[in-house]
């Protein structure tokens, strides 16, 4: 079930006006039409110079922060993305993991800084692209603010190696997502649905149910 990855770009506003920056944000379709969404934001996006990064991870976008309320992709700039030697259920997996990895540690999220769109950043590198060259079409650097600072966030939290979801030595109970991925269970009982995708799951020493 392989899908697509896009990336989309809503205004930023405060107090209700146009701050003339972008805020950026993670699209999967897969071969349903159904939408998910990585993305972060503030806290309290109505302080968002206080409080920690909010992050958001395979969302559907209808429950998202960013859901598009009526606009179309086109009218959000949705722009296709590739990422060389990876499929985008690879990259997806990739970006998945990390995202779920950085929201673990409650990152503080900062205006100028370690923002929503150097949270974007990060998840682009971690699977393998080059975050300046794969903004939306009509955006620029400019624009996205805090994109330069991307690195930031990989120096807080570095990247998985892979986007392959590993059990521990209890029991576990993992939920695959809609993508084809790869699960390598633990020793413990496990019990592991392996969601929509076409996946390859690996049991351990004991008991599992897959």
């Amino acid at each position: 079930m392989t899908g697509q990855i896009f990336i989309e770009a809503n205004d930023v506003e405060l107090f209700g006006l146009p701050s003339g920056a972008t805020h950026l944000y993670l699209v999967f379709r897969d071969n349903n039409g159904e939408e998910y969404v990585i993305r972060s934001g503030p806290e309290r996006p109505y302080l968002p110079w206080f409080g920690d990064m909010k992050v958001e991870t395979n969302i559907p976008i209808v429950d998202s922060a960013d859901d598009r309320d009526g606009d179309t992709p086109a009218e959000r700039l949705s722009t296709p993305l590739d990422f060389p030697g990876l499929t985008d259920d690879q990259a997806w997996a990739i970006m998945v993991k990390y995202a779920r990895m950085i929201d673990r540690v409650d990152n503080g999220y900062e205006v100028f800084g370690e923002n929503s769109n150097a949270f974007i950043g990060a998840m682009l590198a971690a699977a393998g692209g080059d975050p300046s060259a794969m903004l939306p079409t009509g955006v620029s650097r400019g624009e996205a603010l805090g994109i330069a600072n991307y690195r930031d966030i990989m120096n807080d939290v570095p990247p998985p190696a892979d986007g392959i979801v590993r059990g521990t030595s209890g029991a576990d109970r993992i939920n695959g997502i809609q993508i084809d991925e790869v699960i390598a269970v633990g020793a413990g009982n496990d019990i592991v649905h392996g969601g929509r995708g076409d996946d390859r799951i690996n049991g351990g020493a004991d008991s599992d149910w897959l």
